[in-house]
């Protein structure tokens, strides 16, 4: 069972929510030596393109980042439903 690292503030994912089902999926069939973080937020630095512009920050989240063996993934997780 993988190892899951949580980073985020405040409250994590919704328990009955796409992500959460992804976490726990990963972390029961992968092997013990991987290490999953999910919800990790990033941000980018606010920059100005051009002089007249204000500065933008831009925010984001990866779903999990899963490390193990010789790699690095980053997993982004949808939750679609049948119409």
């Amino acid at each position: 069972m993988a190892i899951v690292r949580k980073y985020y503030k405040g409250e994590g994912p919704d328990d009955s929510g796409g992500e959460a089902k992804v976490i726990k999926a990963l972390a029961q069939y992968l092997p013990d030596d991987y290490i999953i973080i999910p919800n990790y937020k990033i941000s980018k630095p606010k920059q100005k393109f051009f002089k007249s512009e204000q500065k933008i920050s831009q925010t984001g989240e990866v779903d999990a980042i899963v490390i193990g063996g010789e790699c690095v993934a980053l997993i982004e997780v949808k939750n679609w439903r049948a119409p």
